[in-house]
């Protein structure tokens, strides 16, 4: 009986409360959106390391940074294989196709 009991409060109250909490939400979010999406007109770009306008330039320096980032591990662990001493190169002799 004692275990009903505080059951049957708890769950009386549950619509109350969530009938308090729908009527109270409106009122907490205040927020305005008056400004447009976008502040800044497309012409404004000086607060960028790059210079967008020019898209074959970038176009190539994007390339080359990412490229380089992606290849850097490759060459990393090409040369803890074929290094002298490395896992491919025990006996610490450079190929002979290597200068």
């Amino acid at each position: 009986m004692s275990l009903t009991l505080p059951l049957k409060r708890l769950t009386s109250s549950i619509p109350l409360r969530t009938t308090r909490s729908l009527q109270e939400a409106p009122g907490v979010r205040a927020i305005h959106f008056d400004q447009t999406a976008r502040p800044f007109q497309s012409g404004q770009v000086k607060h960028l390391p790059f210079d967008p306008t020019n898209t074959k330039a970038f176009t190539w320096k994007f390339l080359a940074f990412v490229g380089t980032g992606f290849a850097l591990p490759w060459v990393a662990i090409w040369w803890q294989w074929n290094r002298p001493g490395g896992m491919k190169n025990p006996d610490g002799k450079w190929p002979e196709w290597l200068p």
